[in-house]
């Protein structure tokens, strides 16, 4: 039996690291999903094939990195429109849902494609209005003995607190998300994350850190013949484990061997000895120690 788990975020880029990363412990692409709210119809551009586009996603730029590397990692990724939300960048299988028949105005768009996934539909309002409010979401497909992995993964990347979210939206009268309703702006979004700041910066920007790890791979795994791809999870996962207040304080080597059990927990397709300068960099980077 197929089980759906779910996660929103408030940057793009949590969203990608935890999309790499499931690809890489070897979730198949073409069970996970995104739905990303693109208000100001910039995330189009680098889906669209305009030299524009590509010239951000080769610089590394920001966003339009995350939407380079997602469409490497992601089925069917392209821009459309949803009532209720306006522009979205999705992919996988919800992206189909959402331009395929039956799947319009009528049903609420992205609230009916979450609940023909298998989503409760009390839980897929609360999904679809986090992504109208400026959210990134992603499902993942997958089998019973798979869902604690694909929930620790997703829990890695500080995912919103979406319980948190739909308490304080409730005490406010909101009930359910509304088809009809007008999209939010850009502007509109900044306010909302604004409203919950305790959840935002909580972990390490890796862009920050992303051209340094780039010349580590260099340096460290450059002649194995392996792209800087393969081994970006480890750097997530290092850059990842320096923002958890569990490991504050901390030296490398008092954290390594619980970092390694969880590596190989999740990863056992890729031997630590293999990655484990990338997440050591990752983990010292982050932390200021190098």
């Amino acid at each position: 039996m197929a089980n759906t788990v779910v996660g929103l975020y408030n940057r793009l880029e949590d969203a990608q690291n935890a999309v790499s990363e499931l690809v890489s412990a070897g979730f198949p692409r073409e069970d996970i999903s995104m739905v990303a709210a693109d208000t100001e119809g910039k995330f189009k551009t680098y889906v669209g094939g305009s030299d524009e586009g590509a010239d951000a996603i080769a610089t590394g730029a920001g966003v339009g990195a995350a939407v380079g590397g997602l469409g490497g990692l992601l089925v069917g990724i392209g821009a459309l429109a949803i009532p209720g939300i306006g522009p979205v960048l999705a992919a996988g299988p919800l992206a189909s849902a959402l331009i395929g028949a039956g799947v319009g105005a009528a049903t609420g768009g992205l609230l009916g494609a979450l609940v023909d996934a298998g989503i409760p539909e009390e839980e897929a309002n609360v999904y679809a209005e986090g992504v109208r409010r400026g959210g990134t979401l992603i499902k993942v497909t997958t089998s019973a003995d798979r869902v604690d992995e694909a929930n620790r993964i997703i829990e890695r990347f500080n995912p919103i607190d979406i319980d948190q979210r739909a308490t304080t939206w409730r005490s406010e009268n909101w009930s359910r998300f509304d088809p009809d309703a007008t999209p939010y702006t850009q502007t509109d979004f900044e306010r909302e994350r604004s409203r919950f700041g305790e959840e935002v910066g909580m972990r390490a920007d890796y862009d920050e850190f992303d051209p340094l790890f780039r010349t580590h791979y260099q340096t460290t795994y450059g002649t194995t013949g392996r792209a800087y791809e393969d081994f970006q999870p480890a750097y997530f996962y290092g850059s990842d484990l320096a923002g958890n207040p569990q490991y504050r304080n901390m030296t490398w080597e008092q954290v390594e061997m619980d970092a390694r059990r969880s590596w190989e927990r999740e990863h056992q397709d890729t031997l630590w000895d293999d990655i484990k300068d990338a997440v050591r960099e990752g983990w010292m980077r982050v932390t200021g120690q190098l």
